[in-house]
């Protein structure tokens, strides 16, 4: 029996969501997206860095590529919303100079708001009609959370 056609039969996803491709989180991302956001069926794009393809200068033509992906995934599938995340602890940012000890959670924090909020403004600016959604994955006592930011 062929499955595909209904396989393929559902062609819209709630939204895309853009993070870091690092193993350690992968398994933890699906759980805290739908906690967080409420949304369980989801485009991924997974790649080094997360929301730093896209809030980084110098990374143009990442960001384009990134870019691409999201107005793939808004064209085909209808979605109406983008998260992207970031996480802490995050080699990518850490191969350009930002490295935090343990006692810079809050420093460490910060600066991925920041860089965060530059991609969700720089997201909007493409996807006007999309509802942008930020957040960083962060480890507590209690596994991993993600913490809503604040565009």
């Amino acid at each position: 029996m062929d499955n595909a056609g209904t396989f393929f039969s559902k062609d819209t996803t709630d939204a895309v969501v853009i993070t870091c491709l690092s193993f350690r989180f992968r398994s933890l991302t699906e759980a805290a997206v739908l906690r967080t956001f409420g949304i369980k069926d989801y485009d991924l794009i997974s790649l080094a860095g997360g929301a730093k393809n896209i809030s980084s200068p110098g990374f143009a033509s990442r960001r384009r590529a990134v870019m691409s992906d999201i107005a793939l995934a808004v064209e085909k599938h209808r979605v109406g919303r983008i998260i992207l995340l970031n996480h802490q602890t995050c080699s990518k940012y850490a191969a350009a100079g930002h490295v935090f000890g343990v006692s810079e959670r809050e420093r460490e924090r910060q600066f991925h708001y920041g860089e965060l909020r530059e991609a969700g403004r720089r997201t909007k600016k493409k996807f006007p009609d999309a509802e942008v959604l930020l957040g960083y994955l962060a480890v507590t006592s209690g596994g991993v959370v993600i913490e809503s930011v604040v565009a």
